[in-house]
């Protein structure tokens, strides 16, 4: 038999019935007798007993720890930390986390070494005879390398987290400098097809030599701003009211870049709505 006790009866409550779900799938409530009496839960394993493991009690226990304590902990260790004074501030960090868990995890293919699997096995392997045992030291001593791993993606997150909020902030001072600035055109069409290309009205291209000159310009004006040299440093420097953007590519990082910097101001056109273009002017 095996006995585990938790700390609260909620908790074993959410245990007992993860324990019958999982049994329910096997179509065989045979295979084990599963009882709790206040915070203890006692199974019985009837028959097949490695069937009985592998089905029905560790993916319970792997599914609790994720399912129900995995959150708690992340949340302990950011309190711990000081990392957030607010309770959506909590909440952004929660989700940048999970967030490289997931693209970590994808990048493990399916539960290959994922933190699924390190809680699977040391259930498995504390789970080899029968015990009574209290949950939480089991939490505490049977999960190192899954808690390692969890530290792991916490940290990654901060980071994320920290250049997040460092591009913010960053967006935010380009914004300033766009609301500040003299209009230089009043609209601006860009074209992306391969490269980009800026026309004024009435959609006459801007010549190389006059994108260059808005660049460099714009480069001394602000000589420790680190944008983009071809493409957002001109436009920062024109400050334009209206951009029509016209593209195929809407998810290219600097036409997503665009869109950032002068929100509103942006209007994003398919490619084949350009008008043919005019004479060059500069």
């Amino acid at each position: 038999m095996i006995s585990v006790t938790f700390e609260r009866e909620d908790e074993a409550i959410i245990m007992h019935n993860l324990l019958k779900h999982f049994r329910r799938r096997t179509r065989v409530n045979r295979l084990c007798t599963i009882n709790r009496i206040n915070t203890k839960i006692f199974i019985h394993i009837n028959e097949h007993r490695e069937t009985t493991m592998k089905n029905i009690i560790v993916p319970a226990f792997t599914t609790y720890v994720i399912r129900e304590k995995e959150e708690k902990f992340v949340s302990y260790l950011l309190e711990d930390l000081s990392l957030y004074s607010t309770w959506e501030e909590q909440q952004r960090l929660f989700a940048t986390i999970y967030s490289v868990i997931k693209c970590d995890e994808k990048e493990r293919s399916l539960y290959k070494n994922s933190r699924w699997q390190l809680v699977n096995e040391a259930v498995q392997d504390f789970l080899q005879e029968d015990l009574a045992f209290s949950f939480d030291a089991f939490r505490t001593f049977r999960l190192k390398e899954y808690y390692q791993r969890i530290y792991h993606y916490i940290q990654l997150g901060i980071e994320e987290h920290e250049k997040e909020e460092d591009y913010q902030v960053f967006i935010h001072e380009l914004r300033d400098i766009i609301q500040k600035k003299k209009t230089w055109f009043q609209h601006i069409s860009i074209v992306y097809n391969g490269e980009f290309r800026f026309y004024e009205e009435p959609f006459l291209e801007i010549t190389k030599e006059s994108v260059e000159k808005a660049r460099k310009e714009f480069l001394t004006e602000y000589p420790s701003l680190r944008v983009n040299e071809r493409i957002i440093a001109p436009l920062l420097k024109w400050a334009p009211r209206k951009i029509h953007l016209y593209t195929d590519k809407w998810d290219h990082v600097l036409i997503s870049t665009i869109q950032t910097i002068f929100e509103e101001r942006v209007c994003l056109l398919p490619l084949q709505k350009f008008p043919p273009p005019s004479q060059s002017k500069g």
